[in-house]
């Protein structure tokens, strides 16, 4: 079977969102909000990132699509997920694609079924108004269920329009008296820095107008997502080559701060994407290693969980490192990098420098510490 690599998929807060919507280097105006549900996934297959990868993979690999339908999906905890580029058109409802910025909100709202509310509604109301306020569009006119553009029931026919509107209408005279704040440079946080980032290196390739987003994914597709690799659509971890595990002990054997690592790594999250050219030197600078720390918290935390959890869906990866530790210090180098490039969907010139990090934090001094303790040992049998 072919394999794909995966694009990074960043989740927002609002507050980011907001942010993101002020920042981002639109290129043409939006002049509808397109609202859907995704059916498929519903509240209970919802698995973080790895569901969001699941329907990257099922719209380009299935459908045919350049990249993922959407351009953001709205979690059941509110988070709001980075899609494809937002000066992309998306693949949304036949004829009616252009001009649009479209959100899947995860779940089923058919009557009887999952219930919008709480986060989830919020963020999905944030989102609608914020695009709206942006480009100066009116509510009644610009937003379009999915129902309205085909035979389906999306985004759920428990979802009354004319309530919803109402809402959004509320939403923006709340947003709007400090809303110029939010876009504001001055207020990104280091998550919209990272977000806009990583949205602004997706392609661009608009999908065809008569793209219609589906709602008919296989059901096992999602609820395989605890346990099929294949079905979560990620790359099987493979070692790193033997060049990018050098490259790694090198960084984390060079004599520069943690400070001067954290600075790189942001360097390198931003660069993703952009023209083709070497990697300037490791540079320091209070904003860039910030944003260098924050990306690694989130990554660290994630390879963490994978690593050191007990889901069934992380355990090759557990083993696979598991057994690296048995065969020595480039084993494990090897194995950190192919993890999070392949299972983790981390750009492999931002995983050298969290695995750089990580091996002078952690493993350096776990192995010069069992080296001492071995030498007492050694020691008190000699004595002995």
């Amino acid at each position: 079977m072919e394999m794909f690599m995966p694009p990074r998929f960043v989740g927002m807060s609002r507050a980011d969102f907001i942010s993101v919507v002020g920042e981002f280097a639109w290129k043409n105006p939006k002049t509808s909000v397109h609202v859907h549900h995704t059916w498929r996934p519903n509240h209970s297959q919802y698995r973080g990132q790895k569901t969001i990868l699941a329907m990257w993979k099922y719209h380009t690999q299935t459908n045919g699509w350049s990249d993922i339908a959407q351009h953001v999906s709205i979690a059941p905890d509110g988070t709001i997920w980075s899609g494809r580029n937002w000066n992309a058109v998306p693949a949304s409802a036949a004829g009616y694609n252009t001009g649009a910025f479209m959100f899947e909100t995860i779940g089923d709202f058919d009557k009887g079924k999952d219930v919008l509310q709480g986060e989830q509604l919020q963020s999905v109301l944030t989102v609608t108004a914020t695009i709206l306020i942006a480009f100066g569009l009116k509510p009644w006119t610009a937003v379009k269920f999915h129902n309205q553009m085909s035979q389906k029931t999306c985004p759920g026919s428990s979802i009354d329009r004319t309530s919803f509107i109402n809402a959004v209408i509320a939403k923006q005279n709340e947003l709007e008296s400090g809303i110029g704040a939010f876009l504001s440079p001055l207020s990104r946080s280091d998550g919209a820095r990272e977000a806009l980032s990583v949205l602004s290196a997706a392609p661009e390739t608009d999908a065809p107008d008569d793209a219609d987003a589906s709602h008919n994914a296989p059901e096992d597709l999602f609820n395989a997502a605890d346990g099929d690799l294949d079905a979560l659509h990620v790359e099987e971890p493979r070692a790193a080559p033997l060049a990018i595990v050098a490259e790694v002990q090198s960084l984390a054997e060079r004599e520069v701060s943690e400070d001067e690592l954290f600075a790189e790594l942001a360097f390198r999250a931003q660069s993703i994407g952009k023209p083709d050219g070497a990697l300037e030197p490791l540079s320091l600078s209070e904003q860039l290693t910030a944003l260098g720390l924050r990306i690694f918290k989130r990554l660290h935390r994630e390879l963490h969980t994978v690593l050191c959890g007990s889901a069934e869906s992380d355990k090759y990866d557990r083993d696979k490192l598991r057994a690296a530790f048995g065969i020595g210090g480039d084993a494990v180098t090897a194995a950190l990098v192919g993890i999070m490039t392949s299972s983790l969907a981390i750009a492999q010139p931002v995983a050298v420098i969290v695995a750089a990090i990580i091996i002078r934090r952690l493993l350096t001094p776990t192995y010069l510490e069992t080296c001492a303790w071995w030498g007492e040992q050694l020691n008190e049998r000699v004595l002995a």
